[in-house]
């Protein structure tokens, strides 16, 4: 891949942000979760150090993939190589669930083409299900935002920030 990266004159381009601290009010915060937000696969292959230098020592990765998508074989290469095996904590979250949101299908069928992609993933990558979390992080913040609870609630985003509360919070005090 970094035959991509390289411009014509063996030239290639590394960004000018390699990191920024974002200051966000947020209860997971004040309970001493620290959260840092590496660069995706589309930019590891002109710096991979900056993601691939902070996952063995992190308490939790949470590897996020496209629901629509699902595991690309990029995904599989990364986290078989980079994060699968690297220890506990390590959490897949399946965003965008709102593009099943089909409104000719019932519940219920948008509920099983969710649970039918989150076995697919968990397989795929030998993880539990329970370690896969269907989100909409777009229509959390909506719901959030506009004060929504029902919105907020289909989003799943309460479940993720639960399960970061109730697991990974007290392993990284324990640590």
């Amino acid at each position: 891949d970094m035959q991509h990266a390289v411009d014509a004159d063996g030239m290639v381009e590394i960004s000018r942000w390699r990191h920024a601290i974002v200051n966000f009010p947020h209860p997971l915060l004040k309970q001493g979760l620290v959260i840092i937000d590496t660069p995706g696969l589309n930019a590891i292959g002109t710096e991979p150090e900056l993601t691939l230098n902070l996952i063995p020592n992190a308490h939790a990765v949470l590897f996020i993939l496209a629901a629509d998508a699902g595991v690309t074989r990029s995904d599989i290469d990364i986290w078989r190589n980079h994060i699968g095996n690297s220890g506990s904590g390590r959490l897949v979250v399946l965003n965008k669930i709102d593009s099943m949101w089909d409104e000719l299908s019932t519940p219920a069928d948008i509920e099983r083409q969710i649970a039918v992609q989150v076995d697919s993933v968990a397989q795929t990558l030998s993880l539990s299900p329970q370690q896969v979390f269907p989100v909409s992080a777009q229509k959390g913040l909506v719901g959030k935002i506009n004060r929504d609870s029902a919105l907020l609630e289909r989003s799943r985003l309460p479940v993720l920030e639960a399960a970061l509360s109730n697991q990974l919070i007290p392993s990284r005090q324990e640590i």
